[in-house]
Formats: structure tokens, sequence, C-alpha cells
């Protein structure tokens, strides 16, 4: 880029972070840093990527000697690597540690190639995308980390080195899945991937079938109370738990809530799923209605994002899922609900909506619509915590004609 381009860069990031609620004064300071940034970019002829953010900072830290402080290394990295973000995805990125999203030498520009085609042909689920990046971006670390050139044996000893350090058999499976898509992916490419493939190790894994956590009926009430509806936050909070307990909705599809998934003429929600792709169509409750005008009216912030949940601080943004989690956790806090041995985020509110209807003689198919599944047979793990239908599938005791066991007695004496 030249430095035209990335003045014009700069300046859209700058007005993004306006626009968002960001401080003039930290808007001031980030210019100034980025100016620094984009000098370096253009004396040394760089990209704006994470290698010349990390070439930047020695560089900086050269420069400045003893002079740095902690401070500024921290400030000053932050800045710059939100502003990087910025150029590669057009968006604000909250926190680094939010996703490992940028990635430098050997493959970063291959594998970010690889997550896109993921995300826009292939359409799987922004997280399923995110998972495949943690995976990537680890092997890709250790290739630079080791100064490694990718290879067969190097394949091969990333494996190793994985299950020497205690990865998981979850992880090593999860990595191999993502190392084969993504050769398979380049070798449209490049036919020197190919060998690649084969040098995976073939890992097993077993998925374990987890009993889903629920509430009770009183335990949801209660959590429904312990909001307070008399503050901003208190308000946004109540409406965001009314849609994991009354529809059952996933964490993703309640983050990505828009204005346009409204039809108040004829009380509708229509969503499509994040996971599944599935589109949804929901009446709006009453309950619900009332809870999202009240949020709109008294405590959303007034800005032009499309979604419904923001933040209530700057940066003004769409709720993620960390925070719906810890919404929901908070709150069963506070209603002092046993949660020991439980899930107790957003998804155990989902289990429990399931949970509901199979208590209320709600067939199969429907609670599988419902949920928004995209089988059938994914539902039916959830008979397994009916205990009520559980106990009218058990068999009578037979009756029992040895003389032992009437004798209730199986004593060393009995074996003779």
């Amino acid at each position: 880029m030249i430095r035209d381009e990335l003045t014009k860069k700069k300046e859209e990031f700058l007005e993004l972070c306006s626009t968002i609620g960001i401080s003039e004064s930290t808007i001031k300071k980030s210019n100034h840093k980025i100016d620094i940034f984009i000098d370096f970019l253009i004396s040394n002829g760089r990209k704006p990527d994470k290698d010349s953010l990390d070439e930047f900072m020695k560089y900086a830290k050269e420069e400045r000697g003893e002079m740095i402080s902690q401070h500024w290394i921290t400030a000053t990295h932050r800045a710059i690597y939100k502003f990087v973000y910025y150029c590669h995805t057009g968006d604000y990125i909250i926190m680094e540690n939010d996703r490992p999203l940028l990635l430098g030498a050997p493959l970063g520009s291959d594998i970010e190639k690889f997550l896109k085609h993921l995300f826009n042909e292939k359409r799987l689920a922004s997280e399923t995308v995110s998972n495949y990046r943690i995976r990537l971006k680890q092997f890709n670390d250790y290739l630079r980390e080791g100064n490694l050139t990718l290879s067969a044996d190097a394949v091969r000893d990333y494996f190793i080195v994985c299950n020497e350090n205690g990865a998981s058999n979850y992880k090593l499976y999860g990595t191999m899945l993502a190392l084969k898509k993504f050769f398979e992916f380049m070798c449209r490419e490049d036919g020197f991937y190919e060998p690649l493939i084969n040098a995976i190790p073939k890992v097993k894994y077993l998925r374990q079938v987890k009993l889903p956590s629920y509430y009770t009926d009183d335990e949801i009430r209660a959590l429904i109370n312990s909001v307070n509806r008399n503050c901003p936050t208190g308000k946004r909070n109540y409406a965001i738990i009314l849609f994991f307990v009354l529809y059952g909705l996933r964490c993703s599809d309640v983050c990505n809530l828009k204005f346009e998934n409204f039809d108040w003429e004829n009380s509708s929600i229509t969503i499509t799923q994040q996971k599944t792709k599935k589109t949804e169509t929901l009446g709006i409750l009453p309950v619900v209605g009332n809870a999202i005008i009240d949020y709109l009216k008294n405590a959303r912030p007034d800005c032009s994002e499309p979604f419904v949940f923001l933040t209530d601080s700057a940066p003004i943004r769409k709720m993620t899922q960390s925070a719906m989690y810890s919404i929901v956790k908070k709150y069963m806090e506070k209603a002092n609900i046993n949660t020991e041995g439980k899930r107790h985020g957003p998804h155990s509110l989902r289990h429990s909506y399931a949970s509901r209807m199979l208590k209320d003689n709600v067939p199969l198919p429907i609670i599988s619509e419902a949920m928004g599944h995209s089988d059938t047979q994914v539902t039916t793990v959830y008979t397994s915590i009916d205990i009520n239908s559980l106990r009218k599938c058990a068999l009578p005791m037979p009756e029992v004609t040895s003389e032992i066991y009437c004798k209730g007695d199986y004593s060393d004496d009995s074996k003779d």
C-alpha cells in the first residue's frame, strides 16, 4: 500500500472509532501512533499485517531505549493492532484477546484465504470458522517460532509435540481435521500440499454423549425475577434472558438479532440460524415485545448499529457471546440457583426450554422444529432427561423363584 491508501484507511478507521463512541482523546492518541506506524511501513516497503506490527514494536523499543514504558508499549500495540485488523476486515476489534485473528508468516495469507472460503462459499458458522482459525494459527505459530519449513516431517513432528505437551484427544482430532481440510483446499492451487495430507496422523475421537443441563420452572422464574428492570442494563439483560428462556435460541442467534428480523405488524421474528442456516419464524410473545420496546425506548444507546442488543459503554457494539454468557451466569448466582455439576450459561436455558416441552408431552418432531435442529435424531438426547417418561419405559421385574434369593441369604454356606 502507498501512503495515500494507508492514510485513507487510517481516516476511515478513526471515523469508525468516533461512530462507535471512542473518546476524542483516545482517537487523537491513536492517530499519532498510527502515523508513526505508517512511516515505518513506507520506509521499509511493508504492508499492514501482523509481521509488520511485530517488527515495528521491536523497532520502536530500540529507538526509545530506556525511555520506553510498559504503558506506552501496551497502548501502542493495542492501537496499531486494531488498525491492522481494520485494514484486513473493515471492522473494529474490541480486545486483542477476543480471537486470534491476525496471522503472520509462513502460512498466514493462505490460511486467511482458506477461512474466507469456509465462511463465504461453504457457509460455515462463524464459530466453526473461528475454531479452524485457532487450530491453524497454532500450527502456523509452531512453524514460525521454530523457524521451520513446511514439510511432511514438520507436520508429523507437530502432532508428536502436541501429544508430549498433553494435548487432549479432542484437540488432536480437531487439529487433524483442520490441517486436512486446509491442505486439501491448497491442493487446488499447488500440488506441493498433496504429500502433506498423507503425513497427518489419523486420530480417532469417540465423542462422549453428555446429558443436557437443565433447570426447573421455579429456578427459571427465580432467574427472571432476579433482574433489576429499573436500570438501562437491567432492561437489556431482561430482554436477552427472555429470548433464551421462551424461545430456546442459541446465543449466536440472539447476538445477531437485527431490527430487520422483526415484523411488528404480523407480530413475528424471522431469523436465519447461525449454526444450521435454517430460517425460523417465531411469534412475538407479549412479554417479549414489551421487554424489547422498553429496552429500545429507555435503555438502548442511540446509534446506527443494525443489531438490537448493544454494549452499554464505548465502544458501542453488538453484544458478544461471552458477554451474554456472563449475563446469564451473573443472574443465576444472584438468584441463588444451584449450578454445581451443571452448565450455567445460555445453552442450559436452551436445554431447559426443550425439557419443558418434553414435560408437556410435545412430540419430538415439533420440539426439533422449535429448537431449529437439522435432524430429529439430534433432539432425542433430551429424552434422556425426561425422567417421568423414562419411568414408563421400565420393564416389570420378573418373579424370582430361586430358593437362595427367596431366603434373602447368600452366605458362603449357601454355595455348597
